[in-house]
């Protein structure tokens, strides 16, 4: 599966981190462009994400590159529109193994 979401383990696991999350006080995030990496920032700090703390998203960030498809995230625009508050503008259009570069 491209890019798969959090499990409902995974979910559950990101909700347990608020009272952690809740004691830092980040400035910024940045997170790996992959769904579960997001979603798991979004779930997790989502007191300061709503407290306008501003969330970027960089392949740096990411854990792996490769060509398992459960590493290749979707295009910045799909993206995007899964996750409005985050901020794209580090991440291509296109991923960069759909160009060859990590094929």
């Amino acid at each position: 599966m491209k890019d798969p979401p959090l499990t409902p383990l995974g979910i559950q696991d990101a909700k347990a981190l608020l009272p952690h999350a809740k004691q830092l006080k980040p400035e910024l995030l940045v997170v790996s462009p992959l769904q579960r990496a997001t979603q798991t920032i979004m779930i997790a700090f989502r007191d300061a994400i709503d407290g306008k703390i501003p969330v970027v998203a960089h392949e740096g960030c990411r854990e792996r590159l490769g060509v398992n498809l459960c590493d290749m995230r979707v295009n910045r625009s799909e993206y995007s529109e899964m996750f409005p508050k985050v901020d794209v503008s580090c991440l291509d259009e296109e991923a960069a193994w759909l160009n060859g570069i990590f094929a």
